[in-house]
């Protein structure tokens, strides 16, 4: 029988969960082969968005004013999160699976 052992001297490393912030956000097509389509259905204006783009480790990737049309082609196969951030530091976050 195995048993866990936890230490209270280790460290652990997380990334900070993603809220389910999408209900606002239109990204598509999902998948994609690198060139994709952001909407925003509340009526917000686009441009006063920051998009980030992160991988599954949290890493980012990917840090530019916002567009309507997102160019993802230099990055590779796999799951990212794109991520509009607003100046008032409100974030929303969709998940996005790239194809070539």
């Amino acid at each position: 029988m195995i048993r866990p052992v936890f230490d209270t001297n280790t460290l652990v490393l997380k990334v900070p969960e993603i809220k389910a912030s999408n209900q606002n956000i239109k990204l598509f097509p999902n998948p994609t082969s690198g060139i994709c389509t952001l909407d925003l259905t509340d009526s917000a204006d686009i441009t006063q968005y920051y998009v980030i783009v992160r991988n599954v480790l949290g890493q980012e990737l990917i840090r530019s004013k916002a567009m309507k049309v997102l160019d993802l082609t230099a990055l590779s196969d796999g799951m990212y999160y794109i991520s509009l951030s607003d100046t008032k530091d409100q974030v929303k976050t969709v998940k996005v699976i790239i194809r070539h």
